[in-house]
């Protein structure tokens, strides 16, 4: 199950641990974690069916859910696989979670209506969030200040504006998730708005353009008051950016394009296309929209991109070696190595922040 960890021939070589998903004897699939300087493998999850990590913001916890006896839980373990343990939970199916900036709470959807529940760290509770609200996925948490940007100007009462402002932490104070909609007999995706106690409408002023689009997978900027998402408006798959100069399509392309992920500075986005022919790997300035390869190879799909703590390096899966497996390269310069070589697949990598 365990890596080989293949020899990285960069001047200026990467460093720090990546937490991934590989899979073992039997197709069981664990959480493990890669130290990259030492070749070092860790296995951190339970098993079996491991779900994608997600890193605190400090590094010290990793979160993902996992199967169990009774459906799937939210699993938390620190790094070298200590301190690992199941949160409790009142249902039984629970998805998807992600970690508060603050490090503090831990939000996920649950239960078979998909509602949105908040676990806190303090008091080990987990709450309903969002008023009830059914069939949300995908969680991204958002700042005060985005949150009261995205507010501004909109008919909303007291019971959603008064508890962001009543909140401790500037950064746990607000969720963005897809929830299913339908409008005159058509299914489909939308962004809301979630707080402790309410679900609402993204605003109609953030959205690109007026009428029924599908949208999915936010991601906030944390250092940038704004967030990506995709959506089928103009036709295909494309990248968005919400910010308070306004909404527009950052990857603009006839292909498909897909999965944002934030470089730390928030400067970046990587993302994954088809315009090249092949499933690839890109990245694309907030500001200008210029577009680069990070990872495009003829006849293979490169996917799943994740970023150092410096933006220098990502880390991605491929299979242009036949299985899926990790490889990291040089953003700038382009070089490129495998990380990780085993008789089994590898996924969905995650870079440790740095501490």
């Amino acid at each position: 199950m365990l890596a080989i960890v293949a020899s990285l021939l960069f001047s200026a070589s990467p460093s720090g641990q990546i937490a991934y998903v590989s899979e073992g004897p039997g197709g069981d699939r664990y959480v493990v974690v890669l130290d990259i300087a030492s070749k070092a493998v860790t296995r951190v999850g339970p098993g079996i069916r491991d779900g994608a990590p997600r890193w605190s913001s400090d590094g010290e916890w990793l979160a993902f859910d996992a199967e169990t006896q009774s459906g799937r839980s939210i699993y938390v373990v620190r790094p070298d696989g200590t301190e690992g343990r199941f949160l409790r939970h009142s249902r039984s199916v629970n998805r998807d979670p992600v970690w508060s900036p603050d490090g503090l709470k831990i939000a996920f959807s649950a239960g078979a209506d998909r509602q949105i529940v908040v676990y806190e760290v303090a008091s080990d509770r987990e709450r309903i969030w969002g008023g009830g609200r059914e069939a949300l996925i995908t969680p991204a948490w958002l700042s005060r200040d985005l949150v009261v940007s995205l507010l501004a100007g909109e008919d909303v009462g007291g019971p959603l504006v008064s508890p962001i402002f009543a909140q401790a932490s500037d950064e746990s104070v607000g969720l963005l998730a897809v929830g299913l909609t339908e409008t005159e007999g058509v299914l489909s995706s939308d962004l809301f708005l979630v707080t402790a106690t309410e679900t609402v409408p993204i605003p109609e002023r953030v959205l690109p353009s007026k009428g029924t689009y599908a949208e999915w997978r936010p991601v906030a900027a944390r250092r940038y008051h704004a967030f990506a998402f995709e959506s089928d408006d103009g036709g295909d798959r494309e990248i968005f950016l919400y910010s308070r100069k306004g909404t527009w399509d950052l990857t603009n392309h006839r292909a498909a394009d897909w999965n944002p992920v934030w470089a730390p500075n928030n400067d970046w986005l990587a993302f994954e296309s088809f315009r090249d022919g092949w499933r690839g790997v890109y990245r694309v300035h907030r500001d200008t929209a210029r577009v680069y390869p990070v990872a495009v190879t003829a006849h293979a799909s490169n996917w799943w991109p994740s970023w150092s703590p410096n933006g220098q390096w990502i880390v991605f899966v491929s299979d242009r070696r036949g299985k899926p497996s990790l490889f990291v390269t040089d953003v700038r310069g382009g070089n490129t190595a495998q990380l990780t070589d085993d008789d089994f697949s590898d996924g969905a990598p995650a870079w440790r922040p740095r501490r």
